[in-house]
This record gives structure tokens, sequence and C-alpha cells, in this order.
């Protein structure tokens, strides 16, 4: 999962600082139909995610599929997955959190396909 980890966490950038975790469940997709499975913990909701994945998807050549939980649903759902999936779970590194302002900004942009503006 290394080689997906990079992008993953730059398009997560505008929304690293109201996630507490986000991981990649299982292994490496070896075929380009397989997915990605990325889990978000947070104060983040599917409709803020969506398009931040929309744009890396073709960059990693992979769909990628997101589960996305509150902080309080987290330990019930982790302590199911952790007796129900025989698969690694890979943390993924998030870059320097950006104020919320700025991550708006770049969403917009980045929704919008026009060029992110410089900080």
């Amino acid at each position: 999962m290394q080689s997906f980890t990079r992008p993953l966490a730059q398009a997560l950038a505008p929304i690293a600082s109201r996630l507490q975790h986000a991981y990649l469940f299982g292994y490496a997709p070896t075929d380009p139909d397989d997915a990605i499975m990325l889990v978000l913990v947070g104060d983040v909701d599917l409709l803020t995610v969506s398009p931040l994945l929309d744009v890396v998807e073709p960059v990693l050549g992979h769909k990628v599929d997101v589960s996305v939980y509150s902080t309080d649903e987290w330990p019930a759902v982790d302590k199911a997955f952790q007796s129900m999936l025989d698969c690694p779970r890979t943390p993924l590194l998030l870059l320097k959190p950006i104020p919320h302002e700025r991550a708006d900004e770049i969403m917009r942009a980045r929704v919008e396909g026009r060029p992110v503006p410089p900080a």
C-alpha cells in the first residue's frame, strides 16, 4: 500500500486537521478493477471526502472505497473490524494540517477543476 499513501495523504490534506484516524485496509490492489479500501475517522462526512478522492483516483489507477466514521462511532466499529477482518490495516500518515479556511479554498478549487491558489 506504500505507493498509495502519499497521493491519498495529499488528496486528504485539506481535511487532515479534522481527521483523527485514516487507515488503508486490505492488500494492495493488483487488478485495475480492484478498489483501495480507505477508512476515515473524524469530523468529516462523505460529501466532503468524495470530491477529494475523485481527483486522486485517476492518479492511483484504482477506485477508492471509503467508509467515514465519527469519533464516537469508531471504537465499536474498530472492535468489529478487528474481529471480522483478517487483513492488514495500514495507518495513512496525513500531511501537516491546513487551517480550515485554506482547506475550504483548496477543496473548492479541486471540485471546480481550477488550479489550487498559492498559500
